[in-house]
C-alpha cells in the first residue's frame, strides 16, 4: 500500500502530462480510490470541492504516519530470496529506497546490500555503479547467464537431494550456475546429481577420471592390508586422509616433534594426524593400541593403524599437544602428516596466499591488540597509512583485516602480518569511494593476534602489500598526513588580492600542527600546568546525579572520547564532583562538572587580567585585524600530578579524573591568561593583544600582518598550542572585539553593547512610556536637563491626560535613548571598579545592565546593556527559571567583563540567593548554573520598585537575531509540550465538542444553553466562565492535565490543585474528578504524613503447623462484568 503523498504526486505527474484540467483530475482520480479511502470517500455528504481541496483532505484524513526509522529498517531488511528474480528483487527494493527518499549512489548501494549470493553482491560493489539503472541492466545480464546455463544442465535426476543443516544450503539459486561437477565435468549440478555413469580409474581406482588421464601408478599394498570383511564389520570411526608427495609444495612445514624437526605435510583434507613408525621409535614415544578407528585413504584402501601416539608440536605459530596415528613408514613420504585434528582446532588461524600457508594461533588471550590509526590520514584509492598499538609492543601481528561499507566511506583494512616496533607500525588501506576519506587520530581499525616474538618475519607477503615502496617493517617511513587548510575553511577580509589570499594559505598549511579539527589534534602546552591548592583537605565526595537511559549512553561515549583522547583518566581519588549534561544550541550535549564545592575550598589565584582599555589602546592608526581562536582553550592545559586527584568527577558508570584543565574551576581564566601570556612572551607588545583565549593582531598592511602572523604561530607551535580555524578571522578591517566595534577609524561601542536601548521599540501605550521612563531615570543625573527632556513622556503618564504620540513625544523618546548610549552614561569598563550586574525577567523577555562605579559613594554607571525574546517554550517556564535564565544570559554576554574579578548580581527574585549553595537543585536550574561556575560572584535581592530600570527592558526586548543566546530549555518542563498545540488537536477528536463546534459554526439559536456558555476563538472550544474563558478539556484529556497540573506541578493538595487547574481548565465535575484523582495519588499517599491518628496494631493469629490450617479473606468489587459474569475478586492467603 502507497503512502498519501506518493499517490497523490503520482495523480499530479499524469495530470501534468496529460494536460488534465481540475475537473478532468477529479474524474480520474477519485474512482481510483480504493479499500478504506473509498469506504471514506462514498460517506461524505458533498463531493463539490476542487482538486486542491480534495488533496488537502486526504493528506488531513490518511496522514503518512510512518516513522522514518521505521521506513529504513523496512527497506534495509528486504533481501532477495530463493524463489525470485534478481529483476523482481531490484524492482520491490527500488520502491522501499524510493521511500526513504534515497537517490543516486546511495540507492545501489542500498540495493546491493540485500543480495544474498556474495559473488553477485562483491562483483556489483566492485563495479561502483552510479544510478540504480546501470545496476538494473547488470542483473538482468546475470540474470539472462543463469537462464542459458539452466538450458544447457541436463535435467535433474530423481535421486533425493541431501540437506545439509549449514550455511551454504541457504546459498542463493544462482549459484547453480558456477558448480562444476566433479564426474562429468559440467556446469550446473554436483556429482550426486549427476545422470551420467560414475567415472573410475582401473590403475588407481579412484573416482573422477579413467586411467587413461590417470597420473598415479597402481597401488594395491594397501587394500590387502585389511579384508573387506573386516571392514565392513568394523563399527569404530572411520577416517578419510589424502596425502601429496611434491616436496616443494607450500603445503610442507618443518614441524617440531617435542622439541626435535621433523619434516611435516599439511593435509587439510585428512581428518586425523598420522606419523611414521620410525619418528615413533627415534622419540621413544608410548604406543596405546586400544580402540584404534580404521584408516582409508590411500589409493582408496583401507588400514588399521599400528597405535597411536600424544605428541607436542611447533608448527608456525601454533604450540599445541595432539593425538597422532603410527602408520609404517611406507605408508608416508613426510615424517607426519597433519590434519583436521589440528587445522581445525577452534584458535587455529589459517593464511594462506598464492605462495605461502601460514598458521597461526588466536586464543582469547593474545588476539584482542587493537590497532588504531596514529594520525589524521586522508586515505584516497591505497595508502600505507601509520598505527599504533598497545602497550608499546615489538613484534608480529595477525590481523584479519576490517572492512568499511559506510557511505563515502567504503575501505578496506587488508589482511596480513605485520611487524610493529615499539608499538608502531603501518597497514594498507584501499578506498572504494573514489573521494577523500579523512581517517581520524585513533580510530579502531581493526584487531590482530600478537605471534611468538622469537620468530623472523612468518611469511612473505604478497606483492600488493607493498604499498608506494613502503618497507612494512620499518614504521618509521610512514609519513603522516593531516588534512591540508582550504581557503573554503578561512574567515578572510573582502580587500585581500588573491595572491595574498594564496600566500596565506600557505603560511597556514606550513604551520599546520598550529591548527586543529578535531580533539585528536587538540595541541598540550609544554609551558604551563595547572595547579589547585585548598584551604583544607576535606574530600569533597558527592553521589552521581540521576541520568536517564538515553543520558546515561551519552555519557559513556564522551567519557570514551576523553579517555581516548586522553584528556581524561581512570581514578582511584577520594573526591568525587558530580556531573551534569548540558544541552547546547546545536542539540548537542556538553559534559559539564559540578565544581562548586571545591570551588569554595579552593585559593583564589591573584594573577591579573588585562585592562581592556590598555588592550584598545594599541589599536591606533591600524587598518587590517587578525582574530585567532584556540581550540577547546582549557583543555590544552595540563593538569600537575598532585592536582588531578581533586578533579575527579563520578558518573553512574565510573569514576575519572582529568589529565588537562577541565572547565568549572575556579581559577581557571586566570591560569589560562598567564599561560597565553608567557606563550606570546615579551612579543606579545607588538604581535597581538591576548585575553583569555582571543587574540588580535593589527597591522598597517596585509604584509606586515603576514609577518606578525608568522611569528604568532611560530609561538604557538613552540608552546604546543592549537587554533581552531572556523573561529579565526583574518586581515578585516573591522572586527568586535571585547564589546567594541575596532575598525581603521578607531573604536565605537559594539552593536551588541547597546542594541537593547537603540532598539527600544516606540511605545504604543502609557504602560510602556512609564517603562521607558523609568529605564531613563536610573541615569537621569548623568543627562543633563533630563526633566526638560523627558516632560513630553512624563506628562503622557499622567490619568488625566489623552493619550497621543506626536513629533513632540516622538523626538523626547529619540533624545533620551541616544542619551543613554553615549557618555558619561555609558562608561568605559575598568576592572578595577566596583561591578554590578542587574537582571529582571518577565515572559515577554530577559534583561541585564552591566554597571560599575569607583566606590561606594560614586553613583552607578553603565558599560553595557543586554535583552533578548524570550522563545515560546521559556515563556512557559516558572518565574523563578526566567529569573535564573536571565542571570545565565546576562553573566554570558558580559563574560568579557566579569571573568577575574569579583561582582555582584542583583535580581528582584529573593530565591536565587540560595541556589548557589543548594545541593539539589532543579535538573534545568542544575544545567544552566554550571555555566556560571568560572565566576566570583555573589547574589543580592533588590525589590522590584527599584528594579525598574532593567524591568524595562525585559518587557520590551529586541527581537532575536542568532541562536547565540539560546540555552536549552525543554526538558523536565511541566507544560512545555505546546500544551495549546495537543489541546486544541485533543477537542477535535472528541464528538461532544465537535457537536458544539458544529453548533457555534452554524450560527444557529434553537440551542441557547451552548451558545450562552461556550465561545470559539482561534478554532479553540472555551467555556464562559464570568469574565473569563477556560479550555474546555476533553473526556479523554483530563488525566493528562490532573497529571500536568499536581504530578508535575509538585504533588500540591487538592485545592491547589483545583485553583491551578480552574486557572487555565474547565470540564463538568471537576471537583469530584480532581478529588479522585489526588486520592489515588500514589506518591502523595505514600511520601506525605497523615494528619489523623495512627492506626493501632491488629491482634496477630497463630499460624499452624499444616496447610489449609488458617485461611485470610477478603473481597474486593463489584466490578465490569466478566466474559464468564463475575463481578467480585475474592483475595485468600494461607496462614502456613
Amino acid at each position: 500500500m502507497q503512502s498519501t503523498k506518493a499517490w497523490l504526486r503520482k495523480v499530479n505527474e499524469t495530470a501534468e502530462i496529460y494536460k488534465w484540467s481540475d475537473k478532468q483530475t477529479v474524474f480520474h482520480a477519485l474512482p481510483k480510490l480504493a479499500g478504506l479511502a473509498r469506504t471514506w470517500y462514498e460517506s461524505l455528504p458533498s463531493v463539490n470541492l476542487k482538486w486542491k481541496e480534495w488533496q488537502r483532505k486526504l493528506l488531513q484524513t490518511f496522514p503518512d504516519n510512518c516513522n522514518y526509522a521505521d521506513k529504513l529498517s523496512e527497506m534495509l531488511a528486504r533481501r532477495s530470496r530463493r524463489e525470485e528474480t534478481l529483476e523482481e528483487y531490484f524492482y520491490d527494493k527500488a520502491k522501499l529506497v524510493s521511500r526513504c527518499n534515497i537517490k543516486g549512489k546511495d540507492a545501489v548501494d542500498c540495493i546491493i546490500h540485500g543480495i544474498f549470493d556474495t559473488n553477485i553482491k562483491l562483483n556489483a560493489q566492485g563495479a561502483n555503479f552510479k544510478s540504480p539503472n546501470k545496476l538494473l541492466r547488470y542483473l538482468r545480464n546475470i540474470t539472462m547467464k543463469y537462464q542459458k546455463e539452466v538450458k544447457r544442465t541436463p535435467a535433474p535426476s530423481k535421486i533425493p537431494a541431501v540437506t545439509r543443516n549449514n550455511d551454504m544450503s541457504k546459498n542463493n539459486n544462482f549459484n547453480n550456475a558456477t558448480r562444476i561437477c566433479y564426474n562429468c565435468s559440467e556446469p550446473g549440478h554436483t556429482a550426486p546429481r549427476c545422470r551420467k555413469e560414475p567415472q573410475k580409474c582401473t590403475k588407481c581406482n579412484r573416482i573422477g577420471h579413467v586411467a587413461y588421464h590417470c597420473k598415479r601408478e597402481p597401488n594395491t599394498d594397501i587394500n590387502k592390508t585389511v579384508s573387506t570383511d573386516e571392514v565392513s564389520s568394523q563399527s569404530t570411526k572411520v577416517l578419510l586422509i589424502t596425502a601429496k608427495g611434491d616436496s616443494e609444495y607450500i603445503y610442507n612445514k618443518e614441524i617440531k616433534v617435542n622439541g626435535k624437526s621433523k619434516a611435516g605435510f599439511v593435509d587439510f583434507g585428512s581428518q586425523c594426524t598420522l606419523i611414521k613408525h620410525s619418528i615413533v621409535k627415534e622419540l621413544n614415544l608410548q604406543i596405546q593400541d586400544d580402540n584404534l578407528p580404521l584408516i582409508k585413504g590411500f589409493a582408496d584402501g583401507t588400514m588399521r593403524p599400528l597405535g597411536r601416539v600424544s605428541v607436542y608440536i611447533n608448527l608456525d605459530f601454533i604450540e599445541a599437544r595432539i593425538e597422532a596415528y603410527v602408520v609404517p613408514d611406507q605408508y608416508l613420504s613426510t615424517d607426519l602428516l597433519i590434519g583436521q585434528n589440528v587445522t581445525e582446532m577452534s584458535e587455529v588461524v589459517v593464511y594462506k596466499t598464492s605462495s605461502s600457508l601460514t598458521l597461526y594461533s588466536s586464543n582469547p588471550k593474545n588476539n584482542r591488540t587493537p590497532i588504531y590509526n596514529s594520525n589524521n590520514v586522508v586515505v584516497k584509492d591505497i595508502l600505507s597509512v601509520a598505527v599504533t598499538c598497545e602497550d608499546g609492543y615489538t613484534g608480529w601481528i595477525c590481523t584479519h583485516g576490517n572492512t568499511s561499507f559506510k557511505p563515502n566511506e567504503e575501505l578496506v583494512i587488508l589482511p596480513g602480518v605485520y611487524f610493529f616496533k615499539d608499538g608502531l607500525g603501518c597497514i594498507p588501506i584501499i578506498s572504494f569511494s573514489g573521494k577523500e576519506i579523512v581517517l581520524k587520530k585513533n580510530r579502531l581499525l581493526a584487531r590482530g593476534c600478537r605471534l611468538p616474538t622469537q620468530t623472523s618475519a612468518p611469511m612473505e607477503l604478497p606483492k600488493e602489500f607493498e604499498v608506494r615502496r613502503m618497507t612494512l617493517s620499518d614504521p618509521s617511513t610512514a609519513k603522516v598526513t593531516k588534512t591540508p587548510i582550504s581557503l573554503e575553511m578561512l574567515n578572510i577580509g573582502d580587500d585581500v588580492t588573491q595572491e595574498q589570499k594564496q600566500a596565506l594559505l600557505d603560511l597556514l598549511n606550513e604551520f599546520r600542527d598550529c591548527f586543529s579539527f578535531d580533539m585528536s589534534e587538540l595541541g598540550t602546552t609544554n609551558i604551563s600546568e595547572m595547579h589547585i591548592q585548598l584551604q583544607d583537605n576535606s574530600p569533597v565526595a558527592y553521589k552521581p546525579y540521576r541520568l536517564s537511559y538515553s543520558e546515561r549512553e551519552v555519557v559513556r561515549d564522551m567519557v570514551n572520547e576523553l579517555l581516548e583522547n586522553k584528556i581524561i583518566q581512570e581514578s582511584d581519588s577520594s573526591y568525587a564532583s558530580p556531573i551534569v549534561l548540558v544541552k547546547k544550541k546545536n542539540n548537542e550535549y556538553r559534559l559539564c562538572v559540578d565544581y562548586r564545592a571545591l570551588n569554595k575550598k579552593t585559593v583564589k589565584d591573584s594573577y591579573p587580567m588585562p585592562v581592556i582599555d590598555d588592550q584598545l589602546d594599541r589599536l591606533s592608526g591600524k587598518v587590517y585585524f587578525t582574530s585567532l581562536d584556540l581550540k577547546s582553550g582549557y583543555y590544552q592545559i595540563p593538569m600537575a600530578e598532585d592536582s588531578r586527584h581533586l578533579t575527579a568527577f563520578v558518573t553512574p558508570d565510573g569514576h575519572y579524573e582529568y589529565a588537562r584543565m577541565p572547565f568549572g574551576l575556579v581559577n581557571a581564566p586566570a591560569i589560562f591568561q598567564h599561560m597565553i601570556n608567557k606563550a606570546l612572551g615579551k612579543d606579545r607588545y607588538d604581535l597581538a593583544i591576548p585575553y583569555m583565549d582571543d587574540l588580535l593582531s593589527p597591522a598597517s598592511s596585509v604584509d606586515e600582518g603576514m609577518l606578525k602572523l608568522r611569528k604568532i604561530l611560530s609561538s604557538l607551535l613552540s608552546a604546543g598550542l592549537t587554533l581552531n580555524t572556523t573561529k579565526c578571522y583574518f586581515f578585516k578591517k573591522n572586527l568586535d572585539y571585547l564589546g567594541y566595534e575596532v575598525s581603521a577609524d578607531g573604536l565605537r561601542p559594539g552593536s551588541k553593547k547597546i542594541e537593547a536601548v537603540a532598539s527600544f521599540p516606540k511605545p504604543t501605550n502609557v504602560h510602556q512610556v512609564r517603562q521607558f521612563v523609568g529605564l531613563a531615570s536610573f541615569f537621569r543625573r548623568f543627562i543633563p536637563g533630563f526633566a526638560t527632556i523627558a516632560k513630553p513622556l512624563t506628562v503622557l503618564t499622567r490619568s488625566d491626560v489623552t493619550w497621543r504620540w506626536d513629533q513632540e513625544q516622538d523626538s523626547a523618546f529619540q533624545t533620551l535613548k541616544e542619551k543613554l548610549v553615549e557618555r558619561p552614561v555609558l562608561a568605559l569598563y575598568n576592572p578595577k571598579y566596583l561591578t554590578e550586574v542587574h537582571c529582571d525577567a518577565s515572559k515577554l523577555g530577559v534583561g541585564g545592565i552591566l554597571l560599575q562605579r569607583p566606590d561606594e559613594r560614586s553613583p552607578l554607571k553603565a558599560v553595557a546593556y543586554y535583552s533578548k525574546q524570550t522563545a515560546k517554550e521559556e515563556e512557559y517556564l516558572h518565574s523563578y527559571e526566567l529569573e535564573t535564565l536571565a542571570v545565565v544570559l546576562s553573566l554570558r554576554k558580559f563574560r568579557t567583563y566579569l571573568i577575574g574579578i569579583p561582582f555582584k548580581v542583583y535580581t528582584n527574585c529573593n530565591a536565587l540567593r540560595t541556589t548557589l549553595t543548594k545541593r539539589d537543585l532543579v535538573p534545568r536550574i542544575a544545567r544552566w548554573w554550571l555555566h556560571l561556575q568560572e565566576y566570583d560572584f555573589s547574589v543580592e535581592y533588590r525589590p522590584g520598585d527599584n528594579m525598574r530600570h532593567v524591568d524595562a527592558l525585559s518587557r520590551n526586548p529586541i527581537p532575536n537575531t542568532s541562536n547565540e543566546d539560546q540555552i536549552d530549555t525543554r526538558e523536565f518542563e511541566v507544560m512545555s509540550i505546546s500544551t495549546t498545540e495537543w489541546l486544541q488537536t485533543v477537542q477535535m477528536t472528541d464528538m461532544r465538542l465537535k457537536f458544539i463546534k458544529s453548533i457555534l459554526d452554524s450560527g444557529r439559536k434553537d440551542i441557547q444553553d451552548i451558545i450562552d456558555n461556550y465561545v470559539i476563538k482561534d478554532n479553540k472550544i472555551y467555556r464562559k466562565i464570568g469574565e473569563d474563558l477556560k479550555w474546555v478539556v476533553p473526556d479523554g484529556a483530563r488525566w493528562r492535565v490532573c497529571q500536568i497540573c499536581h504530578d508535575e506541578a509538585g504533588h500540591f493538595s487538592i485545592d491547589k490543585t483545583l485553583d491551578k487547574m480552574k486557572q487555565d481548565y474547565w470540564f463538568p465535575r471537576m471537583n469530584r474528578f480532581v478529588r479522585k484523582y489526588v486520592a489515588a495519588c500514589l506518591n502523595c499517599a505514600f511520601n506525605k504524613t497523615s494528619t489523623s491518628k495512627a492506626s493501632g496494631y491488629l491482634h496477630p493469629i497463630p499460624k499452624g503447623d499444616v496447610p489449609f490450617h488458617t485461611l485470610h479473606m477478603d473481597h474486593l468489587g463489584p466490578f465490569v462484568r466478566s466474559k464468564n459474569g463475575n463481578t467480585y475478586i475474592l483475595g485468600i492467603i494461607d496462614g502456613f
